[in-house]
């Protein structure tokens, strides 16, 4: 399969070309103009185009038609995104805090996991909290339950491992797509209106789809 054909595939499966996660592919999508038109051309033909996160540091495919399958479908997406947005916000929170970061964390930040464990060995507040986002009891070590925090972010694509001799995890563009998406969601409130109850909204969620 060549390059074309497998970012295509990958974009088809809902992935992100992320510029921290699949930097290769993204590169080949913002450097070679060959292979970029090789894929728009297949997309189009699927009723599909690419498109770019905010900062454009991601590309994802989106549906070209308003038809009441696309809508069913971006109804669905976002229904899902927001499900599990809440828990997954909720552990970025937690980062946040025990890095002392003052703004929240964004794609691209590194984060240590030698000082996520340092931050909340010494502060019973955020051990708790570890363990109420987690749903343990009280028994588990705080290694353990850093390592099953960081592992549950790594099954949901929200990072990678940057550095295996430092312990050190990127945030990806999942964690911008997922922010981008709330605030769409905010703005067109789409998840409490029937799929052609608002046109505008319909045209506006394919920017996100």
């Amino acid at each position: 399969m060549n390059y074309a054909s497998r970012i295509t595939q990958h974009l088809l499966e809902g992935k992100l070309i992320c510029a921290y996660e699949t930097k290769e592919d993204f590169q080949r999508l913002t450097q070679n103009e060959d292979i970029r038109e090789r894929v728009e051309s297949t997309l189009f033909n699927l009723d599909r185009r690419l498109q770019t996160l905010e900062s454009g540091n991601a590309f994802y495919a989106v549906r070209n038609s308003l038809d009441t399958s696309a809508q069913q479908d971006a109804r669905r997406f976002f229904s899902d995104l927001i499900s599990k947005a809440r828990e997954e916000l909720a552990w970025m929170d937690l980062l946040a805090e025990s890095t002392q970061q003052e703004t929240f964390v964004q794609a691209g930040n590194l984060i240590s996991y030698s000082d996520v464990i340092h931050a909340i060995d010494y502060n019973q507040s955020l051990q708790q909290k570890l363990r109420e986002l987690l749903k343990v009891n009280n028994e588990a070590s705080i290694v353990l339950l850093v390592s099953k925090l960081f592992e549950r972010l790594k099954q949901r694509g929200i990072v990678i491992e940057e550095s295996a001799r430092n312990n050190q995890y990127r945030f990806t563009s999942r964690l911008e797509l997922i922010q981008q998406a709330l605030v769409f969601v905010a703005m067109h409130n789409m998840l409490h209106t029937e799929p052609n109850e608002n046109h505008d909204s319909a045209k506006s969620q394919q920017r996100m789809l």
